[in-house]
């Protein structure tokens, strides 16, 4: 039983690890989704700006163009991501079938200890029965 809780704790541990993966995973997803929300914010304040004075609009065209190139790459960072956290999801499912795998296991062995022990103590009270009988049987006789 002690290597099954030994190997319960492992894979216990492991699977919180594979949690705390996913969590920094999401936090830099999250970090992505702002950083094109602030960058499509940006591109559309100076394009106002851009709009408003016509000095301005002849370089706003290289700007844009840059901003859409790190949008972008952002954008295809995200797509990374999301195929990373599908991924991570997918271990943490795994882990968490290996663990309760384990977890049933034990309990099944233990039930089986459990039985054995409580035939083992109905065959020794039987025996004690047994005995009484047939020391009454045995005072019965002697009357």
């Amino acid at each position: 039983m002690k290597s099954l809780d030994t190997l319960i704790r492992l894979q216990k541990w492991q699977l919180d690890e594979k949690r705390r993966q996913l969590v920094e995973l999401r936090r830099m997803y999250d970090d992505l989704c702002t950083a094109i929300a602030r960058l499509d914010q940006e591109i559309a304040a100076e394009a106002t700006l851009a709009t408003s004075d016509p000095s301005l609009g002849a370089t706003f065209g290289v700007f844009a163009q840059a901003a859409r190139g790190r949008r972008d790459k952002l954008v295809a960072s995200r797509a990374e991501l999301d195929a990373r956290i599908e991924g991570a999801e997918q271990e943490i499912a795994e882990a968490f079938g290996e663990l309760k795998k384990i977890e049933v296991t034990k309990q099944g062995r233990e039930a089986r200890a459990q039985a054995q022990l409580a035939r083992r103590e109905q065959a020794a009270l039987d025996e004690v029965g047994g005995l009484m009988m047939r020391r009454r049987q045995v005072a019965a006789a002697a009357d």
